[in-house]
């Protein structure tokens, strides 16, 4: 962040709290660990194929579930974390110039109850599709109805 960003704690980086986001974070998929196949593969790619992706962030949330051994368990800690009111992505829907999706890592403890249970990565995704959501109604304090696209109405 120095030597590039030119960003110094204290004079002009104010955070309070710190994110690696900020300038960049580069992340390896635990291909040994994981129940399913790595993520390049699921795009298309060859196993042996060395791959790079790329995603925009705006913000991060650290999911924490210590207690649940379930699938269903787990990613419902998740789709209720994921739906943010003040996030970009639970509020993309709305404004029309924006869309956004959400970025799910899953530690390799979580993975495998979901393998074990025999669940594959499109039941996770089919399941948080359907459980992290939000009824419109919950935004009518927090969004400015000039800029929400044409016909979509809110709940009283």
């Amino acid at each position: 962040m120095m030597n590039i960003g030119h960003t110094y704690l204290g004079l002009t980086d104010m955070d309070t709290i710190g994110s690696p986001i900020k300038y960049s974070m580069c992340l390896g998929e635990n291909e040994e660990q994981s129940p399913w196949e790595p993520y390049h593969v699921e795009r298309g790619y060859d196993p042996q194929d060395s791959t790079l992706t790329l995603f925009g962030v705006e913000s991060q949330f650290e999911i924490i579930d210590y207690k649940n051994d379930t699938p269903e368990g787990i990613l419902q800690t998740f789709a209720g974390t994921i739906p943010s009111i003040g996030s970009f992505s639970t509020r993309s829907w709305i404004y029309p110039d924006r869309h956004a999706d959400n970025c799910v890592l899953i530690c390799p403890d979580h993975a495998r109850v979901m393998g074990t249970h025999g669940w594959s990565k499109d039941d996770v995704k089919h399941y948080l599709y359907a459980n992290a959501r939000l009824p419109a109604r919950y935004f009518k304090n927090t969004v400015e109805l000039s800029r929400t696209k044409a016909g979509h109405q809110m709940d009283p």
